[in-house]
């Protein structure tokens, strides 16, 4: 069905209205916004339940912002920055990554579900959470990974983040150690950008800046994931494959700000544009699904996200210290 401006116009009001309150509510509240945004949708979606002009609406306006927001992703990576860390931080950290997948896609087969629900929460857990299940479960048909499945592990990844976040900085410094090997594994092991800078700065500056650092090594480690899913998904021959160009301009965009070549005033407003987007999908994603599909997810991703940051832990460290 074809959707006039007419029609659209009460889905996208509603996405907005959703974005906007998610916002202040996390501005005067501190909680993160994009859960917000999801639990804020979930609350609302018995308003366009049995509205399907509506929630046609939701979806398209949704869609299309959940794109542009992964495009613009690409400006959050600096691949010269990255390489002046340290090859073998690089190395390490990406290993990490590495093994939080694969032992997400292994305990998932052991627990009875799919490997992509291993895929996409170990994903998150060993990324950046919500931002990197929104960038993986792109690539994935809505068959292997629906609305509800994404919804359950951005609101389950963001609140497993907040727990390690509060535990890991009193639990590390318990241990004696020093405040640039606790800013290392805070930064490879917490899940949210955000959740990285607040327990480092909980520790010392040095901390959180050796946190940050960290962070945006794993961070750059989603295109090298996303082009490894690619090649996967395309040996496997899927009928409901088709390539997702729009990972192209998220690939170029990461390129093009490596170089630095754009004013830095236009690169941050666009990245805030970048924000605004994923929220707003988010918010679409939570108007589409019910509290009740969200609980057909089950238990079981709960315990695998659970697992997945325990894994993670452990391995970040053994290995880096």
């Amino acid at each position: 069905m074809i959707l006039s401006i007419k029609q659209l116009i009460p889905g996208t009001l509603l996405s907005l209205v959703v974005a906007t309150s998610s916002y202040f509510i996390a501005e005067h509240y501190g909680m993160p916004t994009m859960l917000l945004a999801i639990l804020i949708g979930l609350s609302l979606h018995s308003v366009i339940e049995d509205n399907p002009i509506a929630l046609k609406g939701v979806q398209l306006f949704g869609n299309t912002l959940l794109k542009l927001g992964i495009i613009l992703m690409g400006l959050r990576l600096d691949f010269s920055e990255i390489s002046s860390f340290g090859f073998k931080r690089v190395i390490v950290t990406y290993i990490l990554v590495g093994t939080t997948v694969i032992t997400g896609i292994l305990l998932a087969k052991l627990m009875g579900q799919r490997g992509t629900v291993g895929i996409l929460s170990g994903s998150s857990v060993a990324i950046c959470g919500a931002s990197a299940a929104i960038a993986v479960s792109s690539l994935l048909s809505k068959s292997r990974v629906d609305d509800r499945l994404l919804a359950a592990t951005i609101v389950t990844v963001t609140l497993t983040g907040t727990v390690v976040m509060l535990a890991y900085p009193p639990l590390l410094q318990s241990f004696g150690l020093d405040h640039n090997q606790i800013g290392m594994i805070l930064g490879a092991t917490i899940h949210d950008v955000a959740q990285v800078i607040a327990a480092g700065f909980s520790v010392s500056p040095e901390a959180a800046e050796v946190a940050t650092y960290i962070k945006v090594i794993r961070i750059s480690a989603l295109p090298l994931l996303l082009v490894v899913l690619l090649i996967v998904m395309k040996r496997e021959k899927s009928t409901e494959f088709s390539f997702p160009f729009f990972i192209l301009g998220f690939a170029l965009l990461a390129m093009i700000n490596s170089l630095n070549i754009l004013p830095i005033a236009l690169v941050d407003q666009l990245k805030s544009l970048g924000s605004i987007s994923l929220v707003v999908a988010m918010g679409a994603i939570g108007l589409k699904t019910s509290f009740r599909a969200i609980k057909q997810v089950g238990g079981a991703l709960i315990i695998l996200i659970v697992l997945e940051s325990l894994v993670l832990g452990g391995a970040a460290f053994a290995l880096l210290i």
